[in-house]
């Protein structure tokens, strides 16, 4: 078996790098600073931590991100955290969504807004927004 021609690839690669504009070589106005060390992992042991869960939603935010709903031991959660790149902080406030998992959540720039998911077997077709 003789292996593929390798001439159509290069071509394809050096018309996209020339056809576009935007494209530069690696070094070339790099904004991305080099890490000289690897990102390492912080374990948070913090005085405040959302119940374990699965299938949440986690938002990010301007500042941090939000941890909404999932499903905890005792079944669908509604209840929403707020992690500031510090601490967890629990959310409160009137008309959140009902307990729920394995929804759908984004950050209009405003409220995060939460749609869908699923409680006890059945599918929701209902959500609220957060500010």
């Amino acid at each position: 078996m003789t292996p593929p021609p390798r001439l159509p690839f290069i071509v394809v690669a050096l018309a996209l790098t020339t056809a576009c504009p935007s494209f530069r070589a690696p070094d070339e106005g790099s904004t991305l600073p080099f890490m000289n060390t690897p990102p390492r992992w912080a374990r948070y042991d913090g005085p405040a931590l959302p119940a374990p869960r699965r299938y949440p939603s986690v938002t990010a935010i301007p500042g941090g991100a939000i941890l909404f709903g999932g499903l905890g031991s005792g079944g669908p959660l509604d209840e929403a955290w707020r992690w500031d790149g510090a601490a967890w902080q629990a959310l409160v406030g009137g008309a959140s969504p009902s307990a729920r998992s394995a929804h759908a959540a984004v950050w209009t720039g405003a409220a995060l807004c939460v749609w869908g998911g699923e409680a006890h077997r059945a599918v929701l077709g209902d959500g609220a927004c957060w500010s």
